[in-house]
């Protein structure tokens, strides 16, 4: 494990290459929200946060060495929206001041960050967009697995992400449309096991304009090209192109080609063949609420549907059998939505060749649910809701170990979310499956949570989130021998609006919580119990 993972930076500014990177972010939210053309309303939370927690095994250390310790979090930090106008902007950034840090007496400072910015210079015509992110996360997913910052800090790093997305979407008197993607995504962190990523993407299109009718085409070419301090550079180039014939708005027939030109660096596997490929096909629409095309050639087949058996309903289903690019052989792809009047469903299946560098840069690391100032999901928009007090940047226990080799992800995850004026209630479930292309290690994860939050007073939440991960490594060698770990999580918890007014935005909340998390290893060292208590006050001013 990184055994110096977040301790070696803790007391000092560890910020200084993603501090420079994160200037574009600060120019795009200063530089497209000035001057009348750009009106929109601003809306600032500040906000402080103190907790104090009691653990009883501060280490999460195994039977017969566990430490008892109190911890004081001090946490100000502040949440910046923008909305109306071309641009609009979502921040919420956390200064965490961590008290006896592990037990040991000393202070760490955590620093915490998810913030999007959006911006439309020229309607139809040319946008901007920009992601940023800091967190902590867990290094080996098998190794001693925690939640937050408060301990275990052997196995964390700080991870830091940055993406800027310029869009030009040209448009030639009818002729054609194009468009023109050029990205750039950094993604960095404090662990010698993953090295920093600087990712340069381009993607080019032209498509047919409105004076064409039975002819349709479209070419299209896309570049990514991701520099790593180690592991080796990986580079993913494709050009694509199709002519469809529409015989009616039911029928059409077409023909597609491309190639596939990409360089994986210390790749044993030979799920990756560059070269070209064609396929002819055809497609049936019968109605608004169900499509259908399939297609056949050299190289490839695939057969994609959608139907929308009613408004609120959307289901997609493919398959596609290649025998060049990444991911050759068999891919399945799902995504099922579903939205009641009370709820709302997703399940989803999806395979790709990719890096935890990539994996980490698409994860969001801000709890969408539950934060501290904000309110939980609440389809009446009842006024008098309070928010829950609980961490809002938690750990993704669903990440890969930190490594430089490609990965083949194939992920599984089913989740609802609903709710009544007074209750909120959420379930995930998901499966992630990951072959190292360079060991043939299988790196899996499988878990599910579930949360119900429920207002039983007018100024009185309680909370219950249970959560249980097994996370797997797999190794090809009679030498090294398989790992796995299984986590759990029970929580319970208070938050009182303890503030003489109710406001969405302003207010004195207090919450006391309780927590019992396990963990059974393979690795005796790793297992552990831990019961804890801690009492919070958030002030949003």
């Amino acid at each position: 494990m990184d055994g110096n993972a977040i301790d070696d930076r803790s007391h000092k500014n560890d910020l200084p290459g993603f501090t420079v990177r994160m200037w574009p972010f600060l120019i795009l939210i200063w530089g497209f929200t000035a001057g009348p053309a750009y009106a929109g309303k601003w809306f600032a939370t500040p906000r402080v946060t103190v907790r104090e927690t009691f653990s009883d095994n501060i280490n999460l250390s195994p039977s017969g060495s566990r430490q008892s310790a109190f911890v004081t979090d001090i946490s100000p930090g502040f949440n910046l929206r923008r909305f109306g106008g071309r641009t609009q902007v979502n921040l919420d950034y956390q200064m965490q001041n961590v008290i006896n840090a592990g037990g040991t007496g000393g202070t760490r400072i955590n620093h915490q960050l998810q913030a999007h910015a959006a911006s439309v210079i020229e309607p139809n015509r040319l946008s901007i967009s920009a992601n940023s992110s800091i967190s902590q996360q867990n290094v080996v997913n098998t190794g001693i697995i925690s939640t937050g910052n408060l301990n275990n800090l052997a196995n964390r790093a700080n991870v830091y992400t940055f993406s800027v997305n310029p869009i030009w979407t040209p448009h030639f008197d009818g002729y054609a449309n194009g468009f023109a993607i050029l990205g750039y995504d950094f993604v960095g962190t404090s662990s010698t096991q993953v090295s920093d990523s600087n990712t340069f993407r381009g993607s080019l299109g032209l498509t047919s304009g409105y004076r064409f009718n039975r002819i349709r085409w479209r070419l299209g070419y896309n570049d990514s090209y991701s520099q790593r301090g180690a592991g080796g550079n990986l580079r993913l180039r494709d050009y694509s192109g199709e002519i469809r014939y529409n015989f009616n708005r039911k029928y059409s027939t077409f023909v597609q080609a491309g190639y596939f030109d990409n360089s994986l660096p210390n790749v044993v596997t030979s799920n990756n063949q560059n070269g070209s490929y064609y396929t002819f096909g055809a497609s049936w629409t019968p109605s608004w609420r169900f499509g259908l095309q399939a297609a056949y050639g050299q190289n490839l087949y695939f057969i994609d549907s959608r139907w929308r058996p009613t408004s609120r309903t959307n289901i997609r289903l493919g398959f596609r059998h290649s025998n060049v690019g990444t991911n050759i052989g068999s891919v399945w792809n799902a995504d099922i939505t579903h939205q009641s009047a009370r709820a709302f469903w997703n399940a989803s299946y999806s395979e790709n060749t990719t890096t935890v560098q990539n994996i980490l840069l698409g994860q969001s690391i801000l709890n969408p649910l539950i934060t501290p100032g904000q309110f939980p999901f609440n389809p009446g928009n009842q006024p008098g809701t309070i928010p829950v007090v609980i961490q809002p940047f938690p750990s993704n226990l669903g990440l890969p170990t930190f490594t430089n080799n490609i990965v083949i992800q194939r992920l599984g995850q089913v989740s609802v979310s609903g709710g009544t004026a007074k209750s909120s209630l959420g379930l995930t479930l998901f499966n992630s499956r990951r072959e190292d292309q360079s060991t043939l290690a299988e790196d899996n994860s499988i878990g599910a949570s579930a949360f119900w939050t429920w207002r039983f007073q007018p100024r009185t939440n309680s909370r219950l989130l249970v959560s249980w991960n097994r996370n797997t490594t797999n190794i090809p060698s009679i030498l090294v021998p398989n790992s796995q770990a299984n986590f759990y999580l029970l929580s319970l918890g208070l938050t009182r609006n303890i503030s003489d007014y109710f406001d969405i935005a302003k207010g004195i909340f207090g919450a006391i919580d309780y927590r019992y998390a396990r963990q059974d290893s393979s690795n005796s060292q790793f297992s552990y119990t831990e019961n804890s208590v801690a009492a919070t006050l958030t002030i949003n001013f």
